[in-house]
């Protein structure tokens, strides 16, 4: 059956199978459409361009692409009466489909509403002053009103996609005047328009939702493969590959290149101290405050964690002031920031070096290792500080304490005993050296008497042991004062019952029986510290009467046992000291190997050591 025409155009549908090729060309035309503008989309608004100017430029082209389309089947439409239906529908989807843009300002978003309302009004012509015409325009006003508002949950949801373009096919096919543009619209036309638009409606929803599943699924498998996944920066392993070539493109174009190396201030010491899983909270939130902070700036920036606490931020072709700018508001930012981490709040510090590229440079190594450098400068200038090309800035920076010392004490347990049972508190120091970033022990606390009782006193009463070492200094243990002093301090605390001195070094034996005379008249002990049991025993024996105890590091046993003089050697050691009533103590008893060493292998009843007792270091802030 041929469509026939009259003075006005076409006035009947066309055959089935002509509808139903002009379906398949309109469908095919609207998915091919959505595809490359797509493209043409991500290629505008994603993009790195050179200047705005060309940025505006992009979007102002790409409005101008969607207005000569949409205006141009439509006026198509007027001059090709057999297929005016596919040619009115086509320009009328691409002028509404395109309002459903992400990110399109209130000009983009007007400059397709005009030209909708140019093709949605020369419909009507001459029929303006229609009823249908009034409320036609009101409906598609509303559509807009909801497309503006909510463009974002329709675009990619098939439902109300679909929903929305259909209704605006009703408003448009069922309100146009009988007479439009030439043609003489029937009900089977009307009926042929409104299948065409909403078919390609179905077909652009489903594709859209479909390839937004897809996109969502390939940046969840980029953000796996490029990003780190605990601190959601670009990995170290796409630095590796991605860094190289920036360093080639801003050297082929001559254009700055500028690398910052970061380093969380003390982080090894939070992980000790609070733990690694709120070291790992901590170092999350460091990145998203330098993340956020990047943000706010425009430009070509990329943030790598390159490890541990370490970050790397590439800066293309910005200038040295904006770098400065930049990096400075990032290292304040931290160091001001509330930073929360498990259930603590924990003030944080960032040291930054900061190099450019120079023509001497052979490779992205040669720059990152001159940032390491002014890295390495701001830690050596007290950490929480900015390098840039050698110069520290040293902005508002609080000078640091650069050793911390404090008084601990470390139990010593009786292990021939189930469970092991507590019998000793021993003082021990520890010195926080803040040019290496870790605590030390020292073997000797060189610390006033005073200051040593009076943290004991303060130990007493959180329930420390009832029986005390106390560490003094050889010139100390000989004062004459001293042994006096020791028992009114044991004598003032109740829950004191026993205090032992322990020495480093002895004196020699006559003035050990001297002293040990008033120590002992005084109920106090003395134990020797750090003894070695590779000492000649003859000689040792006078002085193991004068003393009631010695420590032996559980290493030195375990290296003089494997010997074959070594297991009689510590059987006489142990049968002397039994002799005397001396008790042998194994010290630094670090694991389970030295824990079964010790109780079974030497038989020793007195152990200490981290793997019994790890003393809480204070935490850093």
């Amino acid at each position: 059956m041929e469509a026939q025409k009259s003075t006005f155009g076409v006035t009947a549908p066309l055959p089935a199978w002509l509808f139903i090729l002009q379906l398949v060309i309109v469908l095919m035309l609207a998915v091919g459409f959505v595809s490359y503008y797509r493209r043409t989309w991500h290629y505008v608004f994603d993009t790195e361009h050179d200047n705005h100017t060309q940025f505006k430029a992009l979007r102002g082209g790409l409005l101008v692409l969607v207005l000569l389309l949409g205006l141009g089947f439509h006026f198509a439409g007027a001059i090709m009466y057999t297929n005016s239906i596919m040619f009115y529908n086509i320009g009328l989807f691409l002028l509404t489909f395109t309002l459903l843009d992400r990110s399109a300002s209130w000009w983009e978003f007007g400059g397709r509403v005009i030209g909708l309302l140019v093709i949605w009004s020369d419909h009507y012509r001459p029929h303006f002053d229609r009823w249908q015409y009034t409320v036609s325009l009101i409906l598609l006003a509303i559509a807009v009103v909801v497309i503006w508002r909510y463009r974002d949950d329709i675009r990619y949801n098939p439902a109300r996609h679909i929903g929305l373009f259909a209704y605006l096919g009703v408003v448009f096919w069922t309100l146009l005047p009988d007479e439009s543009l030439g043609v003489q619209l029937s009900l089977g036309l009307r009926l042929e328009g409104l299948i065409m638009y909403v078919a390609m409606a179905c077909a652009t929803g489903i594709f859209m939702h479909n390839r937004h599943v897809e996109d969502q699924r390939n940046r969840a498998n980029a953000q796996l493969a490029h990003y780190d996944a605990l601190t959601d920066t670009l990995s170290a392993s796409l630095y590796q590959t991605t860094a190289p070539r920036v360093f080639d493109t801003a050297r082929t174009q001559a254009k700055q290149l500028t690398m910052a190396v970061i380093d969380i201030d003390h982080f090894k010491q939070v992980n000790d101290h609070y733990g690694h899983l709120t070291g790992d909270e901590l170092l999350s939130g460091v990145a998203k405050v330098m993340s956020d902070t990047l943000s706010k700036y425009s430009g070509k920036h990329s943030l790598y964690r390159a490890g541990g606490e370490e970050f790397n931020i590439l800066f293309e072709n910005l200038s040295d002031s904006l770098v400065e700018i930049v990096v400075t508001d990032i290292w304040q930012t931290v160091r001001t920031a509330k930073l929360e981490a498990g259930r603590f709040e924990i003030p944080t510090t960032i040291s930054i070096g900061v190099a450019k590229m120079m023509t001497t440079d052979e490779s992205v190594d040669d720059l990152y290792a001159r940032a390491d450098e002014n890295l390495y400068q701001s830690k050596h200038n007290g950490r929480d500080a900015i390098t840039i090309m050698g110069h520290t800035l040293a902005h508002d920076q609080v000078p640091r304490v650069m050793a911390i010392r404090t008084l601990l004490t470390q139990h010593v347990v009786d292990t021939q005993v189930t469970p092991a049972e507590l019998v000793y508190d021993e003082l021990i120091l520890a010195k926080y050296e803040d040019d290496y970033d870790r605590w030390d022990f020292p073997d000797v606390i060189a610390l006033p008497l005073l200051v040593q009782m009076n943290f004991l006193h303060e130990a007493l009463k959180a329930q420390a042991a009832p029986r005390i070492m106390i560490n003094v200094l050889p010139e100390v243990f000989v004062a004459p004062h001293t042994p006096q002093r020791l028992a009114d301090f044991r004598d003032r605390e109740p829950k004191l019952s026993i205090l032992a001195v322990e020495l480093t070094l002895l004196p020699d034996i006559e003035t050990l029986a001297r002293v040990s005379k008033a120590y002992h008249a005084h109920d106090l002990r003395i134990v020797l510290k750090n003894f070695a049991p590779d000492n000649d025993l003859d000689t040792f024996k006078p002085y193991l009467a004068l003393i009631d105890g010695v420590k032996m590091r559980a290493n030195d046993l375990r290296n003089l046992y494997v010997t074959p003089e070594g297991p009689d050697q510590i059987a006489a050691l142990q049968a002397a000291c039994d002799a005397v009533n001396v008790d042998i103590i194994v010290n630094d008893v670090e694991n389970s190997q030295d824990a079964e060493f010790a109780k079974n292998v030497i038989k020793s009843r007195y152990t200490k050591g981290y793997y019994f007792d790890r003393p809480a270091l204070p935490r850093m802030s």
